[in-house]
């Protein structure tokens, strides 16, 4: 994992847009809060 940190180019970041970091935060929120509702369902 830390040999792809070292290797990233935060250039190419900044060309994608924060966009894409805002949505890869819904869809780990959404994750995340399936499983706390899963979990409170069958537990």
């Amino acid at each position: 994992m830390s040999a792809i940190g070292l290797s990233t180019d935060m250039k190419s970041f900044k060309s994608m847009g924060i966009n894409v970091f805002y949505f890869g935060f819904v869809i780990s929120f959404l994750v995340g809060l399936l499983s706390l509702v899963l979990i409170f369902l069958f537990i």
